[in-house]
This record gives C-alpha cells, structure tokens and sequence, in this order.
C-alpha cells in the first residue's frame, strides 16, 4: 500500500512536455515528474528557479472544496516543518477550481535504486541514519509521523545528502498543529507494508505514533546495510506475521563487517514492542553520532534517549524581562541569599514553562533541582516526597564519578536525622538505610529535620532550586515544612519557587505576574511556531480578537485553524482564509481548547483516564490498569494513545496529564460511587 507519486515532493528526471491541464500563476510549467493516483507533479519555474507543483488530478464526483481543503492543510502541516532535510513548502493555491501546491525540487537518486547497486558501507549507512533520524526528529517534534518511511522517500542528492520526502501520508499527533485526540487505533491502514511497523499494519494493537516511524527506518537501514531488508514473503498474511512475531534476524548473519553497534541500534529498532524501541528519533541519532565518531563494540544504548515533553516543542516568547527577574532572583540565591518567587498568571500564560526553564538552567549548572506538580486531595507531603524522590533517582542514574559524591552530599544533609529524613521519600530511605520506623518524634520534629536537610543540602552544593507547579494546591503537611524552610533562607544558597494562578495568595519576596502577550509578541511567536514565515497583520489581530493572548492559546488556536485548512504558506508568508475563520467554531477560551484533546478518547481509555485521575496528577504506569483489572498490555496500549493525544506524558517510570484541566474533567465526569 504505497502513496501516490509525488505526494509530497519529487525527484527530478528528464521531464517531457506534456499536456498542462492548468496555467499556475506566475509559473511556467516545464514537464511532468511524476503521476499517482490522485495528483501530478511538474517541474515549475518562478523567477529563475526551479520547483515542484503537485496538481490535484480532476476526479468525477469529488467535492472540490474538500479537495481544496485537504491540499491546504498538507502544505501548512508541512510549512510547520523546519529543517534541511525536509522538502519545504512554498505556496498553496487553486487554478482552474484544481488545488496545488508548490514546494522544492529535489534534485538526486532515491535509496531504492542505490541499494539496488549492492549494499553500502556500514559507515555510509550510519551517516544516513544521521541525517534521516534528524529529519524525522523535526517531523515529531512538528506533531507528525510520517508513516510511510522507505528507500523510495529518501533521496540522495549528488552532494551525498539525504532528504526525506513525500509526507502525503502524514498523520498528525497532539503536540503539534492539528493534532488530535486518540485513544486506540483509529487510522485506516497506510504506508507501504514491507516497512511498516506491526501496529501501523494492524497486526498489534497499538496507537501508531513517533516510534512507529523509528521502526520503518530501522527496516531502511537493516536493508541499506545487508542489500535487503529483514523479513521477505510473498504472501502479505505472512509478511504481517513476520514483522509482528518472528525473531529479529540479526544483519551481522548476512554481512560480518556490521560493527556490533549498529547491529545493536538495529535490534532496538526492530523491537516489537514500541516501547522497547528508541523513544526519539534525537535518541537514535545520539547513538548513532557515537558510531560515527569511530567504532564502538560495546556502549550503552539510549544514553540521550527521553520520552519528549512539550516543553521540547513550545518557545519561550514575550516573557523575556520576567524571565530575567528569576534569573536575578537565582543568581543571588547562588551567592548565599535565598529567597521565594512566586509566578503568578492565568491558564496557559506560562508560568511552568517559565520554571522548568530556569529549572534546567539550575541542572546545566550542576545544581540539586527538586520539583513536583501538586495536585487537588493529594495525600500529605505528596509534592514535597514526589520532589525528592525525583532527584533521588536522577543521581541514582548519574555516572559513577558524579553518581558517588552527590550520593554523600545526601547523606550527610541527612545527618543524624536520617530516620527522620527518609519518611520524606522511600528513594532516600533506601539510600540512607533508614527504612526501619522512624522513631515517634513529633510533627515538629520531622518538620525542623525535613527543612535542615534541604538547606544542608543546598550549602553543599552552592545552590539549589526548589520549585512547585499548581502550588495552589499544596497540602498542609509541605506548607509547614516550607514556612520552616523560609525561616532559614536568608543565609542559605536556596531559592523556593512556586507556580500557581492569579488568585492564589503571595507572600513571597517577588512576584513576577504574567501579563497578556502584546500583538507584536503574537506575532513573534506565530513566526516561531511556523517555521519562521511572517504572520500577516490580518492573522495577528484576529488571533487576538479570538482570545489567544497567552502563548498556549496562541499555540492551541493555531493548532485548530490549521486543522480546517485554513492557513497556508505563500511565498514567505502565512495566507489566512478569513471567511472560513469567522465560521470557524471554537471553543471561547483556551482550556476548551485544551478539552478538546479528550474528545477523540475511547470510552475504555476515558475510563482507564478516569481512574488514573482519581489518583493524582502523576502516577504509575501500572497503577489504573491494575485498578480496573485491565490486562498490562490493554492498559499499556490506551495509555500510548492518550500520550500520542497529548492528554498524557512521561516523567521517568511515571506518567502525568498535560494539564490540570484535563485531569479535572475527567473527574468530573465520574459519579460519586464511581469515584469512590
């Protein structure tokens, strides 16, 4: 089942002059490159340079405006795609009531007709699975997948570069523009089955997401490295069975030269499971750039390989000067002078975006960092143990020459009160071998030696950042540990950092409230989010007629009016199609727009949702399955799809909803018995 030719690009032969059905503005049609089913590419030429223009063929009984429609979404999905080894797209428009599109001309041999020469050198191989895994890394963080990852949608250009092509297939996630909700398999099968992956063929079920693309590629690559790729049969049940069930052939028993690494990457690849795959295509890339570098028989695998969050795809824009003040406010921590700041604004003004980002400037330094997201009814010192726990485990994974002295710096913050100290969480009991009861103490006294060791351990490392999202919500028991903590700050190299809404009270040393984004900040960041192209004045205002004056509405409003097809690239710039805008119905504010992921849910992911909401904000992996008695592997499937929706995401073992909003319908929407 492969996609038509010329879906998203096309490579260019010798076209011949052929009957032009259309005239295409500003364009002299040179010939045909290439015809599918349902569209036709011709070398074009504007101003002296040379594209592609793919033209909807005409087809009875078609509606043109759908058509029309499904033109301009493809070329403002693909316009939302910045990288070089991407075909981008350039003008989006209707001739003679037939859409087109206009994108680059990649000039070059497809992979297919070189493997077709013989296998290439496993140092050739590697450095295309560079520079296809860098391509396919822009494509998921954009929200795509590309689903139909082959040797014939990669061309290599004279050059000796790589550039993936044809997204016609593209399916989108949330995360990105137009994305949306899933919660099981809801896609026809597409893609070309000799390198789909078995849930993309149907034969597991599993959403198909990002992962599901790193599969292809690994059948790509075993295929560049061994002449052919790793499962042959004629028959299409058998083929299906193989991907979904047989052993991973291992490419060093057709070819002994595959250095040990690459066999591995290939393994990992392969794996059936999605989740024993690579999480990222940056991952893959990471451990491939090792290979790179010279050969390696023996490294670990996925060093660099993290589950990606959002806070990967949105840029921080318009909160420059308040971001300033918390770097000023952290400096003067480092130096000895602790302090609170509270971050205060509305939904989606940016306030954990904020944090996180001078979170992960305080771990660039070599700074503790302890931070957690409370939760409504969550049980006493949940954030402050979730906080804990988390850095706990992050030195737990640091390499041995850091991993041992941060493991000390524990343990004497702790001191003689480590009994006391490990009821702040089981990780740090077990590393200071305090899990026998701790002894009948007090409150009082579990409360000076919990604030004790978080400055003990600030001191000993210079400085460090202790920070709460929602903290709105936090519970009475952390409240007093942190009223003792501020107590002592004024000497300690310690800054408590809180997030929380407008209305929630402040006594903190500076408040940096969050203002709506100005229209010149919008623009900037419709820029940002669209692969740099100019947004109009028209977009713009309407944008902010609409509401969108934080970034994450202007991000989620985007996300819906891509979606309908009513934004497209031209020549530089974004054309809005404003008659459809105003008929566009949106929901009036942006946690409508946030809801809106959870409409495409199963009813068996809701219900699975529903529990986990019932826990927390985060929670283990296999705690709602195991509630409602839902096999691993069920459980697993619809948890992969409401990440894939952008309901869910990972944080170590653990997964936490996006959003509080979300977490909070779906309670909502359980009976009292049931929530019980």
């Amino acid at each position: 089942m492969t996609s038509p030719a010329g879906s998203e690009s096309a490579v260019a032969q010798n076209g011949r002059p052929d009957d032009v059905p259309v005239v295409l503005p500003g364009m002299q049609v040179i010939g045909e490159l290439g015809r599918g089913a349902q569209s036709v590419v011709y070398r074009v030429r504007r101003d002296g340079s040379d594209f592609a223009a793919k033209v909807q063929l005409s087809r009875p009984g078609s509606p043109d405006a759908a058509a029309s429609a499904l033109f301009r979404r493809e070329a403002a999905l693909l316009a939302w795609v910045n990288h070089r080894g991407l075909a981008a797209v350039h003008e989006v428009g209707e001739a003679a009531g037939r859409p087109y599109l206009v994108m680059d001309l990649i000039e070059g041999s497809d992979l297919a007709a070189l493997v077709s020469q013989g296998p290439l050198s496993p140092e050739r191989v590697i450095d295309l699975g560079v520079q296809i895994g860098d391509a396919l890394a822009a494509v998921h963080r954009a929200g795509l997948i590309h689903r139909d990852v082959k040797p014939a949608n990669v061309i290599v250009q004279p050059d000796g570069r790589a550039r993936l092509i044809d997204l016609g297939l593209a399916g989108r996630h949330a995360g990105g523009p137009g994305g949306r909700s899933a919660g099981a398999r809801a896609d026809p099968v597409v893609g070309t089955l000799a390198y789909a992956s078995p849930e993309q063929s149907g034969a597991l079920n599993r959403p198909v997401d990002a992962r599901s693309d790193l599969y292809s590629l690994g059948v790509v690559l075993y295929e560049c490295v061994t002449g052919q790729p790793p499962y042959l049969a004629d028959d299409v049940g058998e083929l299906l069975r193989l991907h979904a069930t047989a052993p991973i052939p291992d490419p060093r028993s057709l070819r002994q030269d595959v250095p040990a690494g690459l066999a591995a990457i290939l393994t990992r690849l392969l794996a059936k499971d999605p989740d024993d795959r690579y999480h990222t295509a940056a991952g893959l890339v990471a451990d491939l750039s090792v290979l790179a570098v010279g050969p390696a028989a023996d490294f670990p695998l996925g060093q660099h390989d993290r589950p990606a969050g959002e806070h990967d795809l949105a840029p921080l824009l318009g909160r420059d000067d308040e971001y300033a003040e918390l770097v000023a406010m952290w400096e003067r921590a480092r130096l000895g002078h602790g302090g609170t700041v509270a971050i205060r604004g509305g939904t989606g003004a940016g306030k954990t975006r904020l944090a996180y980002d001078l979170a992960r400037q305080a771990r660039d330094e070599g700074r503790p960092v302890l931070s957690a997201s409370c939760a409504p009814d969550a049980e006493p010192l949940a954030p402050l143990r979730a906080a804990v726990d988390a850095y706990v485990n992050a030195v737990a994974d640091l390499p041995g020459p850091a991993r041992i002295p941060a493991q000390q710096r524990l343990r004497d913050a702790a001191g003689a009160a480590a009994t006391l100290v490990g009821r702040l969480s089981p990780a740090l009991a077990t590393l200071l071998d305090a899990t026998a009861p701790a002894p009948d103490a007090g409150h009082e006294a579990f409360v000076n030696a919990a604030a004790d060791f978080l400055v003990d351990l600030a001191r000993a490392h210079d400085g460090a950042l202790l920070s709460f999202d929602n903290a709105h919500h936090l519970d009475e028991a952390t409240r007093s540990v942190l009223r003792q903590l501020t107590l002592r700050l004024d000497d300690t190299p310690l800054l408590l950092m809180t997030a929380a809404p407008d209305s929630a009270e402040d006594s903190a040393d500076l408040v940096v409230a969050l203002e709506p984004l100005a229209a010149p900040v919008v623009a900037a960041l419709v820029a940002a989010l669209t692969r740099g192209m100019a947004a109009s004045a028209v977009l713009v205002e309407r944008l902010v007629a609409r509401g969108a004056a934080t970034p994450l509405e202007v991000q989620e409003y985007l996300a819906a009016i891509v979606d309908a097809g009513l934004l497209t690239p031209d020549w530089g710039t974004w054309s809005v199609d404003l008659a459809g805008l105003e008929t566009l119905a949106l929901p009036g504010d942006v946690v409508g727009l946030i809801l809106r992921r959870l409409d495409g849910l199963t009813p068996e992911a809701r219900d699975l949702l529903s529990a986990a909401a019932v826990a927390g904000m985060c929670f283990a992996a296999d705690l709602p399955g195991a509630v409602l008695d839902v096999t691993a592997g069920a459980a697993a499937g619809l948890l992969d799809g409401a990440r894939s929706a952008g309901v869910l995401e990972v944080r170590g073992d653990a997964f936490v909803f996006t959003h509080e909003s979300l977490r909070s319908a779906l309670l909502d929407g359980l009976t009292p018995g049931r929530r019980r």
